[in-house]
């Protein structure tokens, strides 16, 4: 039963990122169906950080997004709760079985896709609000590639 209750967290994280992401590639110039580029990606992510801070569901409010040369990285402010809860699922769950249950659904494959075709990975740092409580799950290129591309 607690196993089911990490994988819904994990599943709540990827559909909060990939709803904000798949609303804000339909207001670039970029239609979603042409081969995602970097210059893709940061247009989303431009979008994207307009919006914020955003409410992102099940406790999570995205307050910031960039790029570095690896990842796109997703920054939340939540309660120490919802970090305890994360911490305690990657302690149980391997990273191959993090990265299939989080990336369930077509919407979430679809940001997986542009990450890989792009040569990204993701990183989502969770951070309470006094900033004393961070937790960082990231998601490699090349996790992605062997995960997801079965």
């Amino acid at each position: 039963m607690k196993r089911l209750s990490i994988f819904r967290h994990f599943a709540i994280v990827v559909v909060a990122i990939t709803s904000i992401l798949a609303f804000s590639s339909f207001t670039t110039s970029t239609k979603v169906e042409e081969s995602p580029n970097k210059d893709f990606i940061h247009a989303i992510v431009d979008q994207m950080k307009k919006d914020l801070p955003m409410d992102a569901g099940g406790g999570l409010v995205m307050t910031d997004v960039y790029i570095t040369s690896s990842y796109i990285v997703f920054e939340y402010t939540c309660s120490d709760t919802v970090i305890d809860l994360t911490r305690e699922g990657m302690k149980q769950l391997s990273k191959g079985e993090m990265i299939q249950s989080s990336f369930s659904d077509e919407s979430s494959v679809l940001l997986a896709k542009l990450c890989m075709e792009s040569n990204y990975g993701m990183r989502m740092i969770f951070v309470n609000k006094e900033r004393s409580n961070v937790l960082e799950m990231s998601f490699s290129l090349s996790d992605l590639k062997t995960y997801l591309n079965k």
